[in-house]
């Protein structure tokens, strides 16, 4: 036997060995690209389900849109006066304020006056549209001053409640619904966030008008009128599974740089090994860990709809899966952002709405009336489901009323554990009796 005989055997099993392994990888291949579309058509489904759009608001004419004078605002606002002297107050009521803290806050007011001026300017244009590209290098609003804004219009309708003008309050409160109004309808995830601090801005100075008294059924129905009405668990929803799509668009892309780079990596050393080496076969890791992207992003869907009450104390979920080895699709993959958490302010928000409505149809009546009903309007009876409990009405001796939602302070404190940085809110209305009432309607 020749040695070219000898080594024959030893040629065939590495020609097996080989052909083995590019049929595995061919194997692996044609299941990594079915377990991405299956997953990718199952988000979609659940999209449609959700009777959710991820499409662009409609766009608005050059001069009715409100977002050109925001905009404009936003690059005139002296932020540094309004991040010492207005911040501060944000989170207080107005009665807590000192007389150095309101010197403060009116200097700086009257050192942003053309940036009011623009944004009482924003409130009578019909729509807004700031004209957004998803994608994840896509330019947003500014947003962080277009806050400062907004805090700015809080403590001014703050110190109008306090001067007894409440219907200069009234215009401060228009520019401030406005203004959550133009970010809450936007589908980029930090947008939707952002409007909707600012919508709890606004219903906390409603609030404030209320307990003073300076609410009459008047202006309770011009206030009802300019609250938002964007569902926010829907907006959640939908800008979740955009910055989903987006995400996953960009994962998909070769030129995107590493999965490390891409934000997306194995939790394990061996995974790590694996994905080194296994990228240098061309093992699709993109295509397996973006499934369970879209995966998540049908978790983070359903988390929505589930009531804060069940998830305060629940840990966040995480997508995980052992094929090919334990590859896990981190939250934050998405901006970092709990969806516990987003679910939580989305849906705290949504209550605190409810029970500032229900408010004012209670002045609203009482202003045909006399006095408070006995029992809540129709339709605010509904359970919330923040905290799956339903507002409660109580009656003074003097015709006085109190609006509450029982459960909701201490969901809260949980949604917010850093007081000093929670926002302005109260889920009890104190409303004084009123004028010339006649007590309980029975």
């Amino acid at each position: 036997m020749n040695d070219r005989s000898a080594h024959r055997p030893v040629f065939v099993i590495v020609g097996l060995l080989v052909l083995a392994l590019l049929a595995g990888l061919l194997a692996w291949r044609l299941v990594a690209r079915h377990r991405l579309e299956s997953a990718r058509e199952d988000f979609q489904a659940t999209v449609e389900d959700l009777h959710l759009s991820l499409g662009h608001p409609p766009g608005v004419p050059q001069e009715d849109n409100a977002a050109r004078w925001l905009r404009a605002a936003a690059a005139l606002v002296e932020g540094e006066c309004i991040d010492a002297a207005v911040r501060p107050l944000g989170s207080r009521s107005t009665g807590t304020w000192t007389a150095a803290e309101v010197k403060a806050a009116r200097q700086c007011l009257e050192a942003n006056r053309e940036v009011l001026d623009l944004l009482h300017r924003a409130a009578r244009c019909p729509g807004s549209d700031w004209g957004l590209e998803y994608s994840l290098d896509a330019e947003i609003p500014p947003l962080l001053d277009l806050l400062r804004c907004a805090r700015l219009l809080a403590v001014s309708g703050g110190l109008h409640l306090e001067g007894g003008d409440p219907q200069a309050a009234l215009g401060d409160m228009t520019a401030l619904a406005t203004l959550a109004r133009s970010l809450e309808v936007e589908k980029q995830l930090i947008c939707p966030l952002i409007g909707v601090a600012m919508e709890r801005l606004l219903l906390g100075l409603v609030g404030e008008a209320a307990a003073r008294g300076g609410v009459g059924p008047e202006e309770a129905a011009s206030i009802e009128a300019l609250l938002p009405r964007r569902d926010l668990i829907a907006a959640g929803r939908e800008a979740l599974a955009v910055e989903t799509t987006m995400l996953a668009a960009a994962f998909l892309d070769p030129d995107s740089g590493s999965l490390k780079e891409s934000g997306l990596e194995p939790d394990t050393a061996w995974g790590t090994v694996a994905v080194t080496v296994g990228s240098a076969l061309g093992i699709p890791w993109r295509e397996i860990l973006v499934a369970d992207l879209y995966r998540m992003g049908i978790q983070r869907l359903e988390v929505m709809g589930i009531p804060y009450a069940h998830l305060a104390d629940a840990p966040p979920r995480r997508m995980s899966h052992s094929f090919p080895v334990n590859l896990v699709v981190p939250e934050e993959v998405f901006g970092g952002f709990n969806t516990h958490v987003l679910a939580g302010r989305m849906q705290e928000t949504m209550a605190w709405r409810h029970l500032v409505r229900a408010g004012l149809a209670l002045i609203r009546e009482a202003g045909s009336t006399g006095s408070y009903p006995e029992v809540l309007p129709p339709g605010f009876e509904v359970p919330q489901l923040y905290c799956e409990c339903s507002l409660e009405l109580e009656h003074g001796p003097d015709g006085s009323a109190v609006l509450f939602l029982p459960g909701a302070p201490e969901l809260s404190a949980k949604l917010w554990p850093w007081p000093e940085n929670a926002p302005p809110r109260s889920f009890r209305w104190e409303l004084p009796p009123p004028a010339g009432g006649k007590g309980v309607k029975r």
